[in-house]
């Protein structure tokens, strides 16, 4: 970043990170009075990578529980968090929240509370930033988990919400397993 802020100095464009996912070409388009805007996409690939790690560190943990390794799932996803958090990564950190929501509901017994706490961080933070399709797996996660526990009128609520948004996002693979014959199985 210092190399970047050193060359928006005097340029009138403001130092500010580009906007993750951009291609190098478009960065170059962006700021075209810089003298050198080489340094600038270097450092905005570097950030978009370090950002990632968290979200891979997430795709990891979720593989882990789904190999039935919670332990591990649970240890990838502690520090993915942590990796998230300091790289600012929002995005990352709901993913992995939601994750530790999973975790946390798959134990036996479940830990409600934790599963609770989890799931509403991830909520909270995926509505903030407009990732609806977390939002929807959030719910998906809180009516599982409070069919789990024993609260079917909350479970029927927060799966009637995932049920909405997933078929007002289109994702008809989703809304089949948000159908409440799908909550009993288990396999929402």
């Amino acid at each position: 970043m210092a190399e970047a802020a050193g060359v928006t100095a005097g340029s009138g464009a403001r130092a500010s990170r580009p906007r993750a996912g951009r291609k190098p070409a478009v960065q170059v388009k962006v700021f075209p009075r810089l003298p050198e805007p080489l340094p600038l996409v270097r450092f905005s690939a570097a950030e978009d990578l370090r950002a990632a790690i968290g979200l891979w560190m997430a795709w990891l943990g979720e593989a882990h529980l789904l190999a039935g390794r919670p332990a591990e799932a649970q240890d990838v996803a502690t520090r993915a968090l942590e990796v998230a958090r300091e790289q600012h990564a929002r995005g990352a950190e709901a993913v992995v929240r939601h994750l530790l929501g999973e975790i946390a509901s798959s134990a036996g017994p479940p830990d409600g509370a934790g599963a609770s706490a989890h799931y509403g961080s991830a909520l909270t933070l995926a509505e903030e930033i407009g990732m609806q399709p977390l939002v929807a797996h959030c719910h998906a996660g809180l009516a599982r988990l409070c069919h789990k526990t024993g609260d079917p009128s909350a479970a029927e609520a927060h799966l009637a919400m995932a049920a909405a948004l997933y078929r007002g996002m289109g994702m008809a693979y989703w809304l089949e397993q948000a159908s409440p014959s799908a909550a009993t199985r288990g396999s929402l």
